[in-house]
C-alpha cells in the first residue's frame, strides 16, 4: 500500500456514526462501540490490524472519540489492551 499508516476511527456512541461517514474519508473503516465493545467485536479488529500489519509492516494509527468523563476514559484504554494484545502481542 503506498500510504505510509494504516487507520481506523473508533467511537463510543453509536449516534456518531453518521457524522464520521459523512466526515471520514470512505476508506477509513469506522467502528462504533456502542458504550463498551464486545469481546467478538475487539477479536475481529485485533484480525483485521494483525493481517494489514503483517501484510504491509507499516504503523497502525486508532483515532478514538469519547465522552470526557471517567467511563470514557476508561472504554479505549481497555479495549486497545485487549486488541493490542491479539494482534500484537506474539510478534
Amino acid at each position: 500500500a503506498a500510504q505510509e499508516v494504516y487507520g481506523e476511527i473508533w467511537f463510543e456512541a453509536g449516534a456518531m456514526q453518521g457524522q464520521f461517514l459523512h466526515y471520514a474519508d470512505e476508506n477509513v473503516p469506522l467502528l462504533a462501540f456502542h458504550g463498551d465493545i464486545s469481546i467478538p467485536e475487539k477479536w475481529r479488529s485485533a484480525q483485521r490490524l494483525a493481517a494489514w500489519w503483517l501484510k504491509y509492516r507499516k504503523p497502525v494509527h486508532i483515532y478514538y472519540y469519547g465522552d470526557l468523563d471517567p467511563k470514557g476514559l476508561l472504554i479505549p484504554q481497555s479495549a486497545w489492551a485487549d486488541v493490542y494484545t491479539w494482534a500484537f502481542g506474539h510478534y
